[in-house]
């Protein structure tokens, strides 16, 4: 039996086609973590709510042009809204749409992160063990010479 798509796929999520028989020239993400480092999450209010599904609430995410700078594919412009029309000289802002790109950094750059706390984590136990090494060494030379200091 094959399954229709409201019984393959829950309620609200999404998919991409993702099948490796179907890539070619796959090559691993690098610098992940400093391409999103680059990026800078903000809080905002809409100037113009109504443009926004009347969303008054703080709202957080990316300004579009920050975006840009570090992934000018990740932007495009559109047609301002009624309101925020205004706003623009051109009638036109910026949109942001994160493509499946933005997961695979996202992943990678955990995957950095998880890395790097793993070096530190064996460099400090290196260093602890070391200077455990030299504590009992100077606590044997202490209790040698001891008696001698009575």
């Amino acid at each position: 039996m094959t399954a229709t798509r409201s019984e393959a796929t829950p309620w609200g999520s999404w998919g991409a086609t993702s099948d490796q028989r179907i890539k070619k020239n796959v090559q691993p993400l690098a610098g992940a973590l400093d391409k999103l480092g680059q990026l800078h999450g903000v809080s905002f209010d809409w100037a113009n709510p109504e443009d926004h599904a009347d969303q008054t609430s703080r709202q957080a995410g990316f300004l579009a042009q920050q975006v840009e700078e570090v992934f000018p594919h990740w932007v495009t412009e559109i047609p301002a809204a009624a309101h925020d029309k205004a706003l623009t000289p051109d009638g036109k802002v910026k949109t942001i749409y994160l493509p499946f790109e933005f997961d695979a950094l996202v992943v990678e750059a955990l995957r950095e992160l998880r890395t790097e706390e793993q070096e530190r984590t064996a460099a400090l136990v290196r260093q602890n063990e070391d200077l455990q090494k030299r504590l009992e060494k100077l606590e044997q030379r202490l209790n040698q010479q001891e008696p001698a200091v009575r």
